[in-house]
Order: structure tokens, then sequence, then C-alpha cells
């Protein structure tokens, strides 16, 4: 099994994951229940959020960090993937001065 450590940062909406070298950070939200861990959100190595397709080893990362909160806190956690969260279209300058 490997090292790994599993932090709470920010104010609370990122969890930092690092194994092996590598580092994760993924968004949480912690004001509603269940939690919502956003499953392909992340970043891998810098603090800057992208969209990924998440990789098998990454889905288990993900699982690991869910179970992780759930066993902290004793509250379920919901995985948000990707097809869950709704698009928001983007506007304009000239829009959002109207």
């Amino acid at each position: 099994m490997t090292d790994y450590t599993i932090k709470i940062v920010g104010r609370g909406e990122d969890i930092v994951y690092e194994a092996d070298g590598k580092k994760y950070v993924f968004e949480v939200s912690f004001s509603a229940i269940p939690y919502k861990l956003y499953a392909d959100r992340y970043s891998r190595e810098d603090l800057g959020f992208r969209q990924f397709d998440v990789t098998e080893g990454e889905g288990q990362i993900i699982q690991r960090i869910a179970d992780w909160i759930t066993a902290k806190d004793g509250k379920p956690v919901r995985i948000v993937e990707k097809e869950d969260i709704p698009g928001t279209p983007l506007r304009s300058v000239d829009d959002i001065f109207r």
C-alpha cells in the first residue's frame, strides 16, 4: 500500500492528496449534506483547477478521499462527476454591463 497524506486546506474548500511525489488538489463542498467531492475538477501539481477525464488510479484516489472524509466527520460524501455538473454559458462583458 502506498503511503499518502490527505489535508483540508484553504478555507476548507480544497483537499490536497499527496503520494509518490505527486500532488492532487480536489475541490470539496462541506456546505450541504451529503458533502460534495468534485471528481473531475482538480489540479495536478498546481492549484489551477481544470477538468480532466479521471483515470482508474485517480478514481481510486477520489474514493479514498471520500472514505477519509466520511470516517473523519461521519457524514456521507457524494462524488460529483462531470456529467452531474450543469454547464454555465459564458457571458460577454457587454451582456454583463447591460
